[in-house]
C-alpha cells in the first residue's frame, strides 16, 4: 500500500467516525429536549388532541347517520307494508308505468294489488 492510499483510507475512516459521532449526539440531544416540554406546550398538545378526537367522533357520527338514512331509504324502496305482510318492490317491473316525473302512486298500488 502506498503512502497516498494509506492517507486516503485513514481520512475516510476518520470522516466516517466523526459523522457517526455527530449523528449519535444529535439523536441523544433531541430525545432529551422532547422530554422536557414546557407545561404550556403540553396543554396545547392536549387541546389539539381533544379537538382532533371531537372532529373524528363528529365525522363518525355523520357517517353512521348517513348509513342509517341510506338503510332506511333502501328499506323504504324495497318494502311496502300490507297489513302485517311486507311486499318486496324489487320483484315488480315499473318501467311500463314510469313517467319523466317518476312512477305514479296509483300505478304502483295497482301493480302490487293494493288499489282500492
Amino acid at each position: 500500500m502506498s503512502k497516498q492510499q494509506t492517507w486516503f483510507l485513514s481520512m475516510t475512516f476518520i470522516a466516517f467516525v466523526l459523522i457517526w459521532v455527530f449523528v449519535i449526539i444529535q439523536f441523544t440531544n433531541s430525545g432529551f429536549e422532547s422530554a422536557e416540554q414546557p407545561a404550556d406546550e403540553e396543554v396545547e398538545t392536549q387541546e389539539v388532541v381533544e379537538v382532533v378526537i371531537e372532529e373524528h367522533q363528529d365525522q363518525n357520527q355523520m357517517i353512521k347517520e348517513k348509513a342509517d338514512e341510506e338503510k332506511k331509504e333502501e328499506t323504504s324502496k324495497e318494502l311496502v307494508v300490507d297489513g302485517n305482510k311486507l311486499i318486496d318492490l324489487t320483484k315488480y317491473d315499473f318501467s311500463d308505468i314510469s313517467t319523466p316525473d317518476g312512477i305514479p302512486i296509483d300505478g304502483i298500488l295497482s301493480k302490487v294489488g293494493l288499489d282500492k
